[in-house]
């Protein structure tokens, strides 16, 4: 996937997390506001290396990696990025909707400010 991809595809999981939000489904909306913010890290890394990632954790280790001395990405992004990733797990693996409202609207929050802020770096 070119970046531009990886961007388009943050945006339309954005659009899933908040509808899963309006419908009170908080584990698929925490789950979909990470998978937005992985694309969004994704479409840095590519732009970067020329290479997408394979892995999650790959996507979040040259994140880190790369993002780390450049003054246009904001570090809590580095942080959310690992942190929303038991979102995943949770909406993944757990039983029961083990996720709370404030906590899945904050994520959705920053996932939408961490793919607008790499997509401002390729749309400018």
């Amino acid at each position: 996937m070119e970046p531009i991809q990886h961007i388009d595809k943050a945006r339309h999981l954005l659009g899933r997390a908040n509808f899963m939000l309006k419908h009170n489904m908080l584990d698929v909306a925490g789950r979909e506001a990470y998978l937005a913010a992985m694309h969004a890290a994704c479409a840095y890394v590519t732009a970067k290396n020329g290479k997408t990632p394979r892995t999650h954790g790959g996507t979040q280790v040259e994140f880190s990696r790369l993002a780390r001395d450049d003054s246009r990405i904001n570090r809590d992004y580095v942080r959310f990025l690992s942190l929303a990733y038991e979102l995943k797990q949770t909406a993944d693996y757990s039983e029961v909707q083990d996720c709370n409202i404030e906590e899945i609207e904050r994520a959705i929050i920053t996932a939408t400010a961490m793919v607008n802020a790499i997509a401002d770096l390729f749309e400018k």
